[in-house]
């Protein structure tokens, strides 16, 4: 019988994989360091483009070749080897074929995930739960309450094609990439109109947009973006906007003509008008020295984001936050609840009628 153990952070970071014997892993975020000398020795770190190994003495550039899930297809050194090629069944079982190159002992591939391989188990790790090659994770979702009409175990609601499971708790869908394509072409359309306040929040929101999309090709560090856009309900405009911002690029003389939202640069009227009621009802929470913030980063540590109502404590931290949302049971509203519970902070979420 194989065993494989596997140590945790409170907030369910991993820090460790190792067998029986000790021989495993150590990560200090995503930089993975050798457990099978007498210390812990340097193994491997991301870069944008892959991974970078030590070899002995030397270290080795390992360039990663993704499809549009974030699977690693290929692998490249740095001298333009192709040292691996991988195939994959839906939920990650690799084809075998000998015609594929197979000299690269990367763990890293379906969804660009960790396997197991190294203690003999064919699991993909998912952050919140380890992920089966049979379209089933091995445990319940933390956050199955939300989805009851779906199994608890299933990858991605039997969808593994158009959605990914990056976390193990939420699956994310083209949708989120036309959000990107969405506040993009919001940015660039302010920045033309000379509002460049109401470009600065849908450059924000389109980087948590990216984050959410799980585009293979943006950094890790868009997921430190901060506001999490909640306009999923204007998804199917997105590439109007993108054409209406290049036609309006050609007539900057009429830019005058555009009239601004009455209610404020960020959202639409009615998510405005939610947050004017928000803040009327933080003002009835307040208590002495206290006060409020409005659409402003969150004066706490360890988080970028920007609430749409804050009550801002006496110790001059965030005490509690309200946020208007149109899809309270969206993937990324449950992330930023989630990470307002971690923050401790005190939290109401409202949805748009």
């Amino acid at each position: 019988m194989t065993f494989a153990i596997f140590c945790y952070l409170w907030n369910g970071e991993k820090i460790a994989s190792a067998d029986v014997r000790g021989s495993g892993y150590l990560y200090i975020g995503s930089v993975r360091y050798s457990l099978d000398s007498a210390k812990p020795a340097f193994e491997s770190a991301p870069f944008a483009m892959g991974r970078i190994g030590r070899l002995g003495e030397e270290y080795d550039t390992r360039y990663f070749l993704n499809d549009h899930l974030g699977s690693v297809r290929a692998i490249v050194n740095q001298n333009g080897v192709v040292t691996a090629e991988y195939d994959y069944m839906p939920y990650g079982m690799q084809h075998k074929n000998s015609s594929l190159a197979t000299s690269d002992t990367n763990e890293f591939r379906y969804n660009g995930k960790e396997l197991q391989s190294r203690f003999c188990v064919d699991l993909y790790d998912s952050q919140a739960r380890l992920q089966g090659m049979n379209a089933r994770f091995n445990s319940i979702d933390p956050l199955a309450g939300d989805m009851p009409n779906i199994s608890p175990y299933a990858y991605c609601a039997g969808n593994p094609i158009n959605r990914i499971d990056s976390d193990g708790k939420f699956w994310d869908t083209i949708w989120d990439v036309l959000n990107l394509v969405y506040d993009i072409s919001a940015a660039t359309y302010n920045h033309i109109k000379g509002d460049h306040e109401a470009a600065k929040g849908h450059w924000a929101d389109a980087g948590a947009d990216a984050a959410a999309a799980f585009i293979p090709f943006v950094p890790a560090g868009a997921s430190k973006v901060v506001k999490v856009a909640d306009k999923a309900v204007d998804v199917v405009k997105g590439a109007d906007k993108t054409v209406d911002a290049v036609k309006t690029a050609d007539k900057v003389g009429e830019v005058k003509k555009v009239v601004r939202n009455p209610h404020g640069s960020k959202g639409k009227i009615d998510h405005q008008s939610k947050v004017k009621e928000l803040t009327e009802k933080a003002k009835t929470e307040l208590q002495s020295g206290e006060s409020i913030l409005q659409e402003k980063k969150i004066q706490v540590e360890g988080s970028t984001r920007r609430p749409d109502v804050q009550i801002i404590g006496t110790d001059n931290r965030t005490r509690k936050v309200f946020e208007a949302e149109r899809h309270p049971g969206s993937r990324r509203n449950k992330l930023r609840e989630e990470e307002y519970r971690k923050l401790q902070l005190d939290q109401e979420t409202h949805k748009l009628k």
